[in-house]
C-alpha cells in the first residue's frame, strides 16, 4: 500500500521523469540488440563473399597449378610462394600454439606468458606473407588478387562472430581454416578469372 500510495503522490515532473528513464533504458536495450545484428550481418557478408571467392578462383588449386607460379623450377617467382607458404606455416604454428595448447594448459593471457614478442613475429609473417602471396599468385589474376586476398582474409575474421567465444569457438575456427586449405578438393571446376596458362607465360 505504501509503495502505491507513493505512485500516486508522486507529482507530473517526477512520474514523467520516471518513464522518460524506462524509455532510456528500452531504447539503449533495442540499439544494442540492432548492433549485434548489424554486426551479425556485416560478418556474414564477408564470410558470403569469402566463400563465393575461393570458390569462384578456386584459390588454392590454381595457386599450385597455374604455369605462371610453376613455369621454372628456380623461378623467382616460386620463391616468394615458398616464401608465403614459411610465413603462413610459421603463423599456424602460433595459432595453435596460442588458441589450442596454451588454453589446455589453463593460461589465458599468452602476451603475459610469452612476451609481446610472439605478437611482433606474428604480424611481420603476416605481412611478409602477405606482399609475397601477392607477387607469387600475380600472373595469375594480376590486381585482383589484392582484393581477393583482403576478401578471404576478412571473411575468416568474421567468422568468429558465429563461434562461442570458448575452446569449442577456437576448434570450429581450425577447421574453417582447415577448410579453406583443402577447399580445392570440394571445388569441381578448374577455377576461373585468373589468366590462361598461354596468356602469362611469357609476361
Amino acid at each position: 500500500m505504501e509503495a502505491e500510495v507513493s505512485d500516486i503522490e508522486r507529482t507530473p515532473s517526477e512520474i514523467w521523469e520516471a518513464r522518460r528513464k524506462t524509455a532510456e533504458k528500452v531504447l539503449v536495450y533495442l540499439g544494442k540488440k540492432v548492433f549485434l545484428w548489424i554486426k551479425k550481418l556485416e560478418a556474414g557478408l564477408w564470410v558470403a563473399a569469402a566463400i563465393a571467392v575461393i570458390y569462384y578462383t578456386n584459390f588454392v588449386k590454381v595457386m599450385f597449378t597455374h604455369k605462371g607460379v610453376n613455369k621454372y623450377l628456380e623461378s623467382y617467382i616460386r620463391l616468394f610462394r615458398d616464401l608465403f607458404l614459411m610465413t603462413f606455416g610459421i603463423n599456424t604454428i602460433i595459432g595453435i600454439y596460442v588458441g589450442f595448447i596454451l588454453p589446455w594448459r589453463g593460461i589465458e593471457d599468452y602476451e603475459q606468458y610469452l612476451g609481446k614478442r610472439i605478437t611482433y613475429v606474428a604480424t611481420v609473417c603476416g605481412v611478409v606473407g602477405f606482399f609475397s602471396l601477392i607477387i607469387a599468385v600475380w600472373k595469375c589474376w594480376s590486381f585482383w588478387i589484392i582484393p581477393m586476398v583482403f576478401i578471404i582474409f576478412m571473411g575468416y575474421l568474421m567468422s568468429a562472430h558465429f563461434f562461442p567465444n570458448n575452446s569449442v569457438g577456437t576448434f570450429l575456427s581450425g577447421i574453417t581454416f582447415l577448410a579453406i586449405c583443402f577447399s580445392s578438393y570440394f571445388i569441381e571446376h578448374e577455377g576461373y578469372l585468373h589468366y590462361g596458362h598461354d596468356e602469362d607465360a611469357d609476361d
